[in-house]
């Protein structure tokens, strides 16, 4: 595993082809509910930013350029074709760094282009819930094992890897929906994965509204990739294990869940924190300490964080003055404002939050270390220590490996952060959930996208 003889001719083949087959009698209900919280996350972060008209100049200029269509742009009254509804709803959402990510290792964040691609792909076919569950289910898998296959290298070349990845979900899942036939989405793949982009880790670093095109990008390039597909032109199956391929890049491990008998969408991380992944052990192991010992930042003389090295680097490449995407990768900022607030929300990083003195004054006590022992690999510990020293003497004390949701929050956690997000954005909030949970059952997309549409 992890070397280039590990990825087996024509990989990408047996997983269209695994999804193809998959019947929907066979997916088992634990699977189904997984799918149903990955919905009702998803719709939490679309509610919030949609209410909150999060990225409103890059949604206008998406706009600019689309065509007409009949497909929503949540919290927009227009509307446009599906590749650009989607390309706008996944830039809002990946702003607010609250959509799932990978809990194996794999660098991508599969919910915000699956459901994206499918909410708008739906809207053109009306495919039954059925098969949307089935499409969501491939767009999981697909973009997870690219993910696998990439995240060593990515972490080597600097990239984002959602960024360079997510096309993959959005064209298995829209493309689903869309109806392509196991062929027209095996050049979907092909295509798709010719034009990939190239995603520099640097636009999260500097803050740039760049970062956010990320999430939008990659879904506009799937669904391009799909109508390309569907008008009968082909790409190149081999494309990650071919001669002249992508095998450079995707020459990492295969994934140890054997295809057709694991669902990979049971290995994803929900967020607690509106932050990047990488301080989330850290605010972790800082709530449990406020959880046994409550304190607030009048009280503190020092802060220490150990962290993973990967977090250590990607704190240390923020610059000194923060914006409302470079300080979700702030471990000072984001300590300072969880020590004050007991939450990190995406409120947060409003511009005025970001100028609040006492969360600067805070940020002046927070320390990072780097904690080399939790390994520097794509697959070390994501692991922190945090040390927190009082005015009075008191020494407080705690590591976290991993973050409080790592394994998995409850339904009841994952009901709540759905009702913080969408105040305000539904009327009834408890009648949209209702509706989360009997998805695949007796309910389909329809109801959704009309509550979505009423968001304003």
């Amino acid at each position: 595993m992890g070397k280039r003889d590990s990825i087996k001719k024509q990989y990408l083949d047996s997983i269209i082809d695994c999804y193809y087959d998959l019947r929907y009698e066979d997916i088992p209900p634990s699977v189904l509910h997984q799918v149903r919280r990955s919905l009702l996350d998803y719709l939490g972060c679309a509610a919030y930013t949609a209410h909150h008209h999060e990225c409103a100049t890059l949604v206008k200029v998406i706009l600019s350029l689309a065509k007409e269509g009949d497909v929503p742009i949540w919290g927009e009254e227009v509307t446009t074709n599906d590749a650009s509804a989607a390309m706008a709803n996944a830039t809002r959402i990946s702003h607010i760094e609250l959509d799932d990510c990978s809990a194996m290792g794999a660098s991508v964040h599969p919910g915000v282009y699956v459901w994206s691609a499918a909410f708008a792909a739906w809207s053109e076919s009306h495919a039954d819930a059925r098969t949307v569950v089935r499409a969501v289910l491939f767009g999981y898998e697909l973009v997870l094992r690219m993910g696998l296959l990439s995240t060593q290298q990515v972490r080597n070349l600097g990239l984002h890897g959602p960024g360079l990845n997510g096309a993959f979900a959005a064209l298995a899942a829209g493309g689903m929906v869309e109806g392509l036939t196991r062929q027209q989405m095996k050049n979907a793949v092909g295509i798709a994965g010719s034009l990939l982009p190239v995603c520099p880790f640097v636009s999260f670093l500097d803050g740039t509204d760049s970062k956010d095109l990320y999430g939008g990008w990659g879904t506009y390039l799937g669904l391009f990739a799909v109508h390309c597909a569907k008008e009968g032109l082909t790409g190149p199956h081999d494309i990650i294990d071919g001669k002249k391929s992508l095998l450079s890049l995707y020459n990492g491990s295969t994934s140890p869940y054997i295809l057709g008998k694991d669902f990979l969408i049971d290995h994803i991380s929900f967020k607690e924190f509106s932050a990047c992944a990488s301080v989330h052990p850290a605010l972790s192991a800082l709530l449990a300490i406020l959880a046994r010992h409550p304190f607030h930042g009048g009280e503190v003389a020092h802060v220490v964080v150990e962290t993973y090295p990967y977090s250590y680097q990607l704190d240390s490449g923020v610059g000194t003055v923060l914006n409302p995407s470079s300080a979700r990768l702030s471990l000072p900022y984001t300590i300072a404002v969880t020590i004050e607030e007991g939450a990190l929300g995406p409120a947060a990083f409003n511009p005025e939050s970001l100028r609040k003195a006492r969360y600067r004054n805070l940020m002046q006590k927070v320390e990072v270390k780097n904690h080399g022992a939790y390994g520097d690999g794509a697959f070390g510990i994501r692991g922190s220590i945090v040390t927190v020293t009082l005015m009075d003497g008191t020494v407080l004390r705690e590591e976290s490996l991993g973050s409080r949701w790592s394994k998995g929050p409850t339904d009841e956690q994952l009901m709540e952060k759905f009702r913080i997000l969408s105040e305000g954005a539904f009327p009834d909030r408890d009648m949209v959930a209702s509706l989360v949970w009997d998805f695949g059952g007796g309910t389909g997309l329809e109801p959704l996208v009309q509550v979505l549409r009423q968001i304003r």
